[in-house]
Formats: structure tokens, sequence, C-alpha cells
């Protein structure tokens, strides 16, 4: 998608909505003369790759976002330009040619594009790929590292792998991804080495435990007494060892059920699927009891009304031809 080719205040929109499967990244407000030119392959397995060029930008990743489906590890490969990557609570990490920043998407924080005209490579592999052959995985979470050979190997596949698409040459997907991924826990075992990082024991099983816990608590997102009890309870554990695994990432139970919770009728929202159903009846499914706290809510995680995204959404849709103009006309957005 090249964003330039379209009116400066669909900009921001369109990029988000190809990019949030991905980076769940949203452009700050206001964000004048907002470019971006990004293509993205998503693999079978979860895995995705992308090259993209920027304008000057500000981005942010608020918990909602970074709480949607998926917990990935993205590596930002930096071509030209130059970036930053902040997450809530941590230091400023600044990615420049010759250095990666790991980037778990599953942590809120914000990105600063520093110069026009930035190219960058990326590859997100899904964290439970790594858990087994990346010792220092819990260490590598949201910390820059010197570029080796691996990660340059993976800079030429994606861009290989977009020059045999764009020849007209068939892409072995499946063979692609494990490529991608092989070269991945290779390139963060390098990186650690480099960097003297040592894997603690037992270190990645807080994060398969608490992958595990927030799977439980999709399954039980409906559920307006949705309770830290009845989430360790499911799990074998107690409320109180649940509570210190979310503190590992700087969240409670609490706000990252609500986060999970306003990303689900984010998503529901922005699907044509449900363009009969109603905002208020989409919230109530996802476990919001009060209309107007879940609007607050939202609009301070998203920066726009609920009826303002599915407005958005329905431009997008007409676009695509999924509904007509009388459609979109008639749609009751409560």
């Amino acid at each position: 998608m090249d964003t330039s080719t379209l009116p400066e205040t669909m900009r921001a929109t369109a990029y988000e909505s190809v990019n949030f499967p991905m980076a769940k990244l949203q452009v700050a407000a206001g964000a004048p003369g907002f470019r971006s030119r990004r293509r993205i392959t998503t693999l079978p397995a979860g895995s995705m790759v992308a090259i993209g060029h920027h304008s000057t930008s500000s981005l942010r990743r608020s918990l909602p976002l970074a709480s949607g489906e998926g917990e990935n590890l993205m590596a930002h490969l930096v071509i030209s330009g130059e970036c930053t990557f902040t997450p809530i609570g941590g230091q400023t990490l600044r990615c420049t040619p010759g250095w990666i920043v790991l980037d778990a998407l599953q942590r809120q924080g914000s990105s600063e594009i520093l110069a026009p005209g930035a190219v960058l490579v990326y590859a997100t592999v899904p964290m439970q790929r790594l858990y087994d052959s990346v010792p220092t995985l819990r260490d590598m979470i949201r910390t820059r590292v010197p570029a080796n050979l691996f990660w340059q190997q993976i800079i030429l596949a994606i861009h290989k792998a977009h020059q045999d698409i764009d020849s007209g040459l068939p892409l072995d997907e499946a063979r692609f991804e494990a490529k991608i991924i092989d070269l991945f826990i290779a390139a963060c075992n390098a990186s650690a080495a480099t960097l003297g990082l040592r894997g603690r024991i037992g270190s990645n099983d807080v994060l398969r435990r608490l992958s595990q816990i927030k799977r439980s608590i999709d399954l039980h997102l409906d559920d307006d007494a949705l309770s830290p009890d009845q989430i360790a309870a499911v799990n074998n554990i107690s409320a109180r060892y649940l509570r210190t695994l979310f503190a590992t990432e700087d969240i409670s139970f609490t706000d990252y059920v609500s986060a999970r919770r306003l990303s689900r009728v984010y998503h529901l929202i922005c699907d044509p699927e449900f363009i009969d159903v109603s905002i208020t009846k989409l919230a109530q499914s996802c476990g919001f009891t009060d209309a107007s706290w879940f609007a607050n809510q939202f609009r301070r995680a998203y920066a726009a009304t609920p009826s303002d995204v599915r407005a958005k959404a329905q431009i997008q849709w007409r676009a695509m031809g999924l509904i007509s103009d009388k459609c979109a006309a008639d749609l009751a957005v409560v």
C-alpha cells in the first residue's frame, strides 16, 4: 500500500488498517504530510515480513493495540534513516543502519521515524516458535542488538521473495517461512552471544505460562464476572501468582482484560460481517456492561469514538466493493 496516492485525511487510516495485524501501531493524531509505502507478506504459521518506506512520523501502540491477536517478536532492520522505540516505562532505543531493534508486539510504547525517506525491513515471528530455541528470549525483548550475518540474510531473503513474486514466480510460503524462522533464531542467538547474554533457567517458562493464561482469558472475555480467581483456577495456579506474572509485563490483570475486550470490539466494528450489529451489542458481547464507560475507554485507547471507527471502516468497505453506498447510508451506527 502506498498512502501517498490517497488524500491526506485518509492516509493514516489506510496505513493502520494494513499495519495493525503486523506491528499494532497507530499514527499519532495530527500528523501533517504523513506518507508510507509498505508491502507485507503474511505467512501460513503466523510469521510476517515487510518492507516499509516512511515519512517523518510518530506512532504509538496503546495497551488495547498491544493486546490484539498474536504474540509476536518483530525485528526492525533499518536500511536507511533513523528511528526510535520507547516502551512504556522503558529506555528509548535508537535504531540506525547496522543495528536491530527486537520489539515484542504485546508491549505498549511509541515509535518515532526521525527523518523522511527511512527504509526498514521487518520480520515478525510468533513467540511460541522461539521459546525452545532462544534461551535468552526474555532478556532480548525490547532490546537493541548489532546486526550480524544472519540478520543480513533475512533482509536478502525478504527482498528476493518480493522480487520473485513481482516476476511471476511462485513462492513456497511454508518453506520460505521456515527459512525466515531458522534465520531469526540463529540471528537472535548470535546477537545474544555478542552481548554476553546467558539464558536463565526457566526464564522462558514465564513467557509460556503467561501466553497460556492469555488464551484462557480470551475464552472467557464475554463473561462480565471474569476475575483473577477464575482464570487462576483454570490454570491451576494461585491468583497471587497470576498477578505476579502480569506484573512482569508492567500491567495488571484488570487492565489487560479491559484492553483485550477493547481490541476485540474494535475488530468487530471493522468487520463487515457484523455490519448489521449495533456497536452497543458488540460491546456487550465482549463483556462490557456499562456503555458510557466502554465509550470513554475506547476513545482513550484509539483516539476516536466507536462510531467514527465504524464510519471510516465503511469508507473502506465501499472502496473494496464489500458494501454499496446505499447500504452504508442505511446503516444505523449506535
